[in-house]
């Protein structure tokens, strides 16, 4: 799972984008997240964000508790 704010100057959009790339070139399934407008600590959509996280793991772990 990858979360990207829009407005990171940290991490430049351009790296996400350059490492989807590379994922998709290598047939690795992933899902992304882009917070527009947000910065690289992602404040503004914490709960979103955790609320995403905890879906994404219980995907991966077939339903089981976290």
């Amino acid at each position: 799972m990858l979360a990207h704010g829009s407005a990171d100057d940290n991490v430049h959009y351009q790296n996400t984008a350059e490492f989807v790339r590379a994922l998709t070139e290598e047939n690795v399934q992933f899902e992304l997240m882009v917070y527009t407008d947000d910065s690289h600590n992602l404040s503004t959509v914490r709960w979103h964000l955790y609320t995403m996280i905890v879906q994404f793991l219980k995907k991966c772990f077939n339903g089981s508790k976290i």
